[in-house]
């Protein structure tokens, strides 16, 4: 497969690829509602047993009241130390309802990648979840060799933090702020470097549908290739996409401070802005893969 700067097609701008990829994001709006269902089939399977064990094991205890009007350690502590081990198996029901969650993502994008390359001028549920079938192995494949490298680089983050904190030993250390305050810069600049690795399996996932190969490594070692030699422009990209995001999430932190959720309203309230804000997100993971395929033109 030759790049766009050998066949002589003029590669887009960060702005037009992004601009793309806003327009792939309405265009295939569908694509995100199908992630919201299942995330949120997924968080009611969860949600529905919890709060009938809550319920069962508080009865009238005001303790939940004072859990509702905020975060507060004192009534954290209190609640897990009565009531904590009602709710061990719920929270090994939500380990593997996690786990059957990143295997649906993994699922899911098969079918958004081959949307995103083939590109009909509108939803085609067939090519959806053919793709995602069809794709489901390869990609499984993808995301556990790019999860080693994410291992790594948060191997080495952790040490970084230890070397910095010296083992976190308020013994050892000038003063104990230091054990969080380096998370300050520490944070940022670990995703900075964890987003090499993201968009790098953003276009294997590209590359490795449009060439259709049994096995990844070709498609990895073309995205790379690919990622070296545009890294300004991709790296770029993706983090204007990831600054998009992070704007919804800050968003969703804004929204639900100023919210006093202490009535059935107002939960309702917040949840609704919740789950708009969470069908935006996964609209951004569109226009994230719609955008790289516009740059990349595979």
């Amino acid at each position: 497969m030759e790049d766009n700067y050998t066949t002589g097609v003029s590669q887009p701008t960060i702005t037009e690829a992004f601009r793309q990829g806003i327009q792939y994001a309405f265009k295939y709006w569908r694509v995100s509602l199908i992630y919201w269902l299942a995330t949120l089939g997924l968080s009611m399977i969860v949600a529905l047993p919890f709060r009938s064990t809550l319920l069962a094991e508080t009865g009238n205890s005001m303790i939940l009241n004072n859990l509702i009007a905020g975060f507060n350690y004192t009534y954290l502590n209190d609640f897990l130390q009565n009531y904590g081990s009602a709710l061990t198996p719920l929270l090994n029901q939500s380990i593997v309802a996690l786990a059957v969650q990143v295997l649906l993502l993994v699922f899911f994008a098969g079918g958004l990648t081959k949307t995103i390359v083939v590109a009909p001028e509108r939803y085609d549920s067939r090519l959806f979840w053919g793709g995602s079938g069809y794709y489901f192995w390869r990609m499984l494949r993808l995301t556990l060799l790019f999860a080693v490298f994410h291992v790594i680089i948060l191997v080495l983050f952790g040490w970084l933090y230890l070397t910095v904190t010296k083992g976190m030993s308020p013994a050892n250390l000038d003063s104990e702020a230091i054990i969080t305050s380096c998370l300050r810069w520490l944070i940022p600049l670990y995703v900075l470097v964890a987003s090499i690795p993201m968009l790098w399996q953003d276009y294997a996932k590209l590359y490795l549908v449009k060439s259709d190969k049994t096995w990844i490594w070709s498609s990895v070692r073309e995205s790379g290739s690919f990622v070296r030699k545009n890294f300004l422009k991709v790296y770029g990209l993706y983090l204007l996409v990831l600054g998009v995001t992070l704007a919804m999430f800050g968003l969703n932190y804004l929204l639900q401070g100023a919210l006093v959720v202490q009535s059935m309203g107002t939960i309702m309230l917040s949840f609704f802005l919740t789950q708009f804000l969470v069908i935006i997100r996964f609209a951004c993971k569109v226009l994230n893969l719609g955008s790289a395929r516009s740059l990349s033109q595979v």
